[in-house]
């Protein structure tokens, strides 16, 4: 039986829960995911939750979504709902490839991996780490580093399943591919889904991510997503948070982006109670292009903090960003926007 978190000392609960079920985590689990747990997990009893001492937290405190009790499970619950009652992104029409994910887990009603008319893999983390152990290895916990964040150290100690993506070199843009993930539960809930997405040279992509909660209860969602686009590649990537105000989402980004890659990354925030939004961009060959956008529409007591940086590793590259808010009530919201610029990345826009 899994307990809730403590309304104490939350880092202390989570590194003791881990501890009980760490064998059960294993063994639920695939090499990929094992071999980074323990590491990430001594990583997570240093650095912890941040808090607002830590600079790039100042303006949210991110620890008080930890304090309400929180259940945490091993195995998917079973929840069964028709897929067809469900929107998509509020646009019923939308043509798009659907991967949906109940509680930070792929639906059990749904293929767990697919492979689409240009050779793109749709599937599961949990399935493709069986199926694809290579793929997988090349590229998990490249780009998100758990060394530097508690959060995404959290996330890798954690991490059991959520969605994978694969665009084979050259293929050509086909659907969009839509991945909704749905909270929906009975009790008060903390998820933690892994996202890997990996876009091969001269590859084109559309993502569209859709968050919403379809039950009143208290979520807490720590989800952490890597994206490597490679030389000549294109990826257009939306993501739409839609959750209620008794949730709390803290979403890590981590995009990789080689020689004359392009890349646009467009976040739209219309509800939640406490969002933090965090995207790193390393911009990793010459002539490689991102876009990244913001846009956060809050009332009553919500907050949005939206943390952005963007590394000019290599010489030649381009990045651009645009965030717009409107508050209503008593909401707040922050943004903090970090560029460098590497000594030997000259002609940098």
């Amino acid at each position: 039986m899994e307990t809730a978190v403590d309304k104490t000392a939350p880092d202390t609960q989570l590194t003791d829960w881990y501890f009980a079920n760490r064998d059960r985590l294993m063994a639920s689990s695939d090499s990929v995911f094992n071999a980074h747990r323990p590491e990430a997990m001594e990583s997570f009893r240093k650095l912890g939750i941040p808090d607002r001492s830590a600079e790039n937290y100042k303006y949210t405190d991110i620890r008080q979504a930890f304090l309400t009790p929180l259940n945490r499970y091993i195995e998917p619950r079973k929840i069964l709902f028709s897929v067809e009652d469900l929107f998509r992104c509020d646009i019923p029409e939308l043509d798009t490839e659907l991967i949906l994910l109940v509680n930070g887990w792929f639906y059990e009603n749904r293929p767990k991996v697919q492979i689409l008319p240009n050779g793109m893999i749709i599937a599961s983390m949990a399935e493709a780490a069986r199926q694809y152990p290579d793929l997988l290895k090349q590229h998990y916990s490249r780009y998100a580093d758990y060394r530097n964040d508690g959060l995404v150290a959290l996330n890798t100690a954690f991490a059991q399943d959520g969605t994978f993506i694969y665009v084979p070199k050259g293929a050509g843009r086909g659907k969009a591919v839509q991945v909704v993930n749905i909270l929906l539960s009975p009790e008060n809930l903390f998820v933690q889904h892994r996202n890997l997405i990996v876009v091969e040279d001269r590859a084109e992509a559309q993502v569209v991510v859709c968050d919403h909660s379809l039950s009143g209860h208290q979520f807490l969602t720590n989800s952490v997503t890597e994206i490597f686009v490679g030389e000549g590649a294109s990826l257009d990537y939306l993501k739409l948070q839609n959750e209620h105000n008794q949730s709390s989402q803290l979403a890590s980004s981590f995009v990789h982006q080689e020689k004359e890659s392009r890349v646009m990354f467009n976040t739209v925030t219309l509800h939640g109670g406490l969002i933090r939004n965090n995207l790193h961009v390393r911009l990793n060959g010459e002539r490689s292009e991102n876009r990244t956008l913001g846009l956060f529409l809050s009332d009553r007591n919500q907050h949005v903090d939206s943390y952005t940086f963007v590394d000019h590793a290599v010489p030649g590259c381009t990045s651009n960003q645009n965030f717009k808010g409107i508050l209503d009530e008593q909401a707040t919201g922050a943004f903090t926007g970090r560029i460098l610029v590497r000594p030997q990345a000259q002609k940098t826009s």
